[in-house]
């Protein structure tokens, strides 16, 4: 977690080595304004959970930091390890920082790409998955994917996850299936098994 943890205390004083990971996700803060915002039944679920750890965060606060603790950070991309060292707390520039980029699980995408039939990959086919929030960029995909598509019919946009953002995606596809802009689908949240499977038929 982001702030103190009872544990981490207790793991300090063992022979424990201690790995504070920044995801990079905005605050409880942004996400809750953005939800407030934009509310519909599909931001109910983020409302209630960001409200949770708002609640947690302050609480934790008054209790210490868990920078105190841990003995290094993974940062998932340069941008945001460059945000926490220049922005975030004073004390994280004390300890090791290294970048480690999430990702999809090779091995199991190579598997399933052995066994994808050659004549069922697709040409042109991109593959989005996220939670469809603002700062996944789905939205400015789309419309990029627009003007690309106006050059290159053959294109095809596969976008999975949920989200906020849903209801937006959906109307912004709908506009663009009637502009004549076809290749776009929309799958919702699917298994990781299956999304794996999408991205094996996609070149």
């Amino acid at each position: 977690n982001d702030n103190y943890n009872l544990f981490l205390k207790l793991l300090r004083n063992t022979k424990s080595r201690i790995i504070k990971v920044f995801h990079g996700s905005p605050s409880p803060f942004n996400r809750f304004y953005y939800d407030l915002r934009t509310l519909s039944p599909n931001s109910l679920y983020d409302i209630a959970w960001n409200m949770t750890l708002i609640a947690y965060n302050c609480l934790m606060k008054l209790a210490g930091l868990s920078l105190e603790y841990i003995d290094a950070a993974v940062h998932v991309s340069k941008h945001v390890m460059y945000y926490n060292l220049n922005y975030g707390n004073k004390m994280l520039r004390k300890k090791t920082n290294v970048v480690i980029y999430p990702g999809l699980n090779m091995e199991a995408l190579h598997k399933i790409r052995l066994n994808t039939p050659k004549n069922s990959k697709k040409r042109k086919s991109l593959v989005f998955g996220a939670r469809l929030m603002p700062y996944k960029g789905v939205l400015h995909l789309l419309r990029a994917f627009e003007l690309a598509y106006m050059d290159d019919n053959d294109l095809e946009l596969h976008i999975f996850g949920d989200g906020p953002l849903k209801p937006q995606v959906l109307k912004t596809v709908k506009r663009l299936r009637h502009k004549g802009i076809k290749g776009i689908y929309y799958h919702g949240k699917v298994s990781r098994q299956k999304f794996l499977r999408n991205i094996a038929t996609s070149r």
